[in-house]
């Protein structure tokens, strides 16, 4: 995988762990609500709009340390780094599912 593929992956992943975070009681809940794994992915894909190549299990891994600002602040330094380096084509950073100055 080349530089540029494995930047675009790498902006798709913190794209959607920072909207897991922004959306963490909507996520705890989906989960929590969830008969099993598979369940709970499913949710997860419609709830985070998590782009195909990803995984849902993305979202299931991560310790409940993801949810806090501190974390969601280094994600959204590290979003906005990836768009702006010469390895995603600013083309690549418009088309993504998620906007973290957009928070609400």
């Amino acid at each position: 995988m080349e530089a540029r593929e494995r930047a675009k992956k790498r902006l798709a992943i913190h794209e959607v762990l920072l909207a897991a975070a922004e959306r963490r009681r909507e996520v705890i809940e989906a989960v929590w609500d969830s008969a099993n794994a598979d369940e709970a992915s499913l949710r997860l894909r419609e709830l985070v709009d998590i782009p195909d190549g990803l995984s849902a299990q993305l979202i299931l891994d991560q310790q409940i340390g993801l949810f806090t600002k501190e974390k969601r602040d280094e994600l959204t330094a590290e979003i906005s780094r990836l768009r702006s380096s010469s390895t995603v084509h600013p083309s690549d950073a418009e088309a993504s599912a998620y906007d973290p100055t957009a928070r609400s």
